[in-house]
């Protein structure tokens, strides 16, 4: 409700939303150094808005190359919109039969190298198999409805 009053006021002045909130904390800000780092706060949550609001969970989506007799190479797509310091995919897990088989872990410093990316994994099996991945963000989770899921049989 207030967000659309704010947009309104906005629109009807030609007010952009720097100017906005300067106007207002004007009153609040008495120093110097109070006010760079109130505009350094604003600025950078301004600034971020715009790849924060296009965010979403982590999906992810299976593919299998058979490689030999019970061999397969496990292919993770992973998408999400998002990768940034702040925001990303945290973890990539595979499973067989609801167990954890394989799992890959990022962090801010070391961050998958985009938005879309694979993981690949070489297994086994013995038995009738049904894999399902998981990927996970940092912030907004999994898209539990969007995991990848396969059935395999051994020769």
């Amino acid at each position: 409700m207030l967000a659309s009053h704010i947009n309104y006021f906005m629109e009807e002045t030609g007010m952009n939303l720097c100017r906005l909130f300067l106007l207002f904390s004007r009153p609040w800000i008495k120093t110097t150094g109070a006010k760079f780092i109130f505009s350094l706060i604003l600025s950078l949550a301004i600034l971020t808005w715009p790849v924060l609001g296009s965010a979403n969970k982590s999906s992810s989506m299976l593919t299998v190359d058979k490689v030999g007799p019970n061999q397969y190479t496990v292919t993770v797509h992973v998408e999400h919109d998002g990768n940034n310091f702040f925001h990303y995919t945290d973890w990539v897990r595979l499973f067989s039969n609801g167990k954890e088989i394989q799992r890959w872990e990022y962090s801010r410093g070391k961050r998958p190298e985009s938005e879309n990316f694979v993981v690949t994994a070489t297994i086994t099996i013995t038995e009738s198999s049904v894999l399902t991945s998981l990927a996970h963000c940092n912030i907004h989770g999994s898209d539990e409805r969007k995991q990848g899921k396969l059935d395999l049989k051994p020769d």
